[in-house]
């Protein structure tokens, strides 16, 4: 009994986190307010594969897929794996039928890795097409 109402916490405490999150980034857009800006950027002068996620989740909230694509491409390509993977992970803590995670086989990590390293490197040659990869820089 202790280990079900630990699951149930678990996985309101993730449901809520990330409802939360998503009316922060539908609610005020990350170009005009002040959200953390990218440390290794601030650094290096480099885009990090994570740079300009959350103007793209921003967008994406707000329907523009055509504007969240300009921010991170590799995010609203791989969103709606990360989401299935989610929902699966949701439903496997909830019920008794197991499915199969996205990410779960070491190759699927592996992959995920080499897409990442390429990505990065690819949005900081300064040549198109590579350049379309930058996220849209916001003074």
């Amino acid at each position: 009994m202790h280990v079900y109402k630990h699951k149930w916490l678990m996985v309101a405490f993730a449901v809520m986190a990330s409802i939360a999150a998503a009316y922060v980034l539908y609610a005020f857009d990350p170009a005009t307010h002040a959200f953390p800006q990218c440390p290794f950027y601030s650094i290096t002068g480099f885009f990090c594969p994570g740079c300009g996620s959350q103007r793209a989740i921003h967008h994406l909230l707000h329907g523009h897929l055509l504007a969240a694509a300009g921010n991170n491409m590799l995010l609203v390509v791989v969103l709606p794996l990360l989401l299935l993977h989610a929902a699966a992970w949701l439903a496997n803590r909830l019920g008794q039928k197991q499915f199969p995670l996205v990410f779960e086989k070491i190759i699927a990590a592996k992959w995920v890795m080499l897409v990442v390293i390429v990505f990065w490197l690819m949005r900081n040659v300064p040549l198109q097409p590579f350049a379309w990869l930058a996220p849209d820089l916001v003074s």
